[in-house]
């Protein structure tokens, strides 16, 4: 590529061959596009070597969120649009691997093992799970609003579905490994001056049994609406189970859903359609 009479000249290979584009082009967007785009073709290619196969499985990793994403990716399983928010979502694996990483020579940890859990249809892979100590830990990372509420001076439960997810890993470890003392979850903060901030919060091993409670009302409702041929029933604290969930930034079934409980957002997609 390269820049004449106030013109960016581009030349690029792809499946079809080379295509040439003589555009103005807006930097931001242009660099913004192109950078989604890689990760969207990272992203498609992790979920296939993870999913190809095993798309019948509801994911661990959505314990606790809605009940809809459950009955679009593993019942009906439609495709999956990525959501808006690519490059966020990249920061966050590239926190996972590097500490991942930093420890995987390391004969007392598993890293990324997968769990499954026949009986309530659940499949998932934990983040780190530390042999000696019998402690499994979930890395997260979070930006400066969703720290506040986890660690501010007015902290709420804001993550009962982190907690959730790592108790639905537990029971597949306990069936695969061995019976668990501990669990945690890492936060590792993002997107201001004290970026990088590492923070633990030990999650009760009675999750554990909330989350078999949770996956066994799970697969009931899942089968049920496979049944009659129903969506779960659209309602906050469900389906959704928080409003943020019912964005295209967030939900990639969110046209499957027809926006949801936000119908509203549905013109983000077609206007850039």
């Amino acid at each position: 590529q390269y820049k004449r009479n106030n013109k960016i000249f581009i030349f690029t290979l792809d499946k079809i061959g080379l295509s040439y584009l003589n555009l103005n082009i807006n930097w931001e967007t242009f660099m913004k596009n192109i950078y989604n785009n890689y990760i969207g073709e990272l992203n498609k290619s992790k979920f296939k070597s993870r999913y190809k196969g095993k798309e019948k499985y509801f994911h661990a990793s959505s314990a606790g969120l809605c009940k809809r994403k459950h009955y679009f990716g593993s019942v009906q399983q439609v495709d999956r649009v990525e959501p808006e928010n690519l490059s966020r979502l990249r920061l966050g694996d590239i926190v996972h691997e590097d500490i991942q990483n930093a420890i995987k020579d390391d004969d007392r940890y598993v890293i990324e093992g997968e769990i499954i859990i026949p009986e309530l249809n659940v499949r998932g892979h934990f983040d780190i799970l530390d042999k000696k100590e019998k402690k499994l830990i979930d890395i997260k990372t979070v930006g400066g609003y969703k720290w506040q509420m986890i660690f501010g001076r007015d902290k709420q439960d804001s993550i009962s579905n982190y907690k959730l997810q790592l108790g639905t890993y537990g029971i597949g470890i306990q069936q695969k490994y061995f019976d668990l003392k501990q669990m945690s979850l890492l936060f590792y903060k993002l997107g201001d001056p004290n970026a990088g901030n590492l923070r633990e919060v030990p999650v009760s091993l009675m999750y554990i049994d909330k989350a078999k409670r949770y996956w066994e009302k799970v697969l009931s409702e899942m089968n049920e609406c496979e049944k009659e041929n129903k969506l779960p029933r659209l309602r906050l604290g469900s389906s959704p189970v928080e409003g943020w969930e019912c964005n295209p930034k967030w939900c990639g079934y969110f046209e499957h859903c027809l926006g949801g409980l936000k119908p509203e957002l549905l013109w983000r997609i077609t206007t850039e359609i």
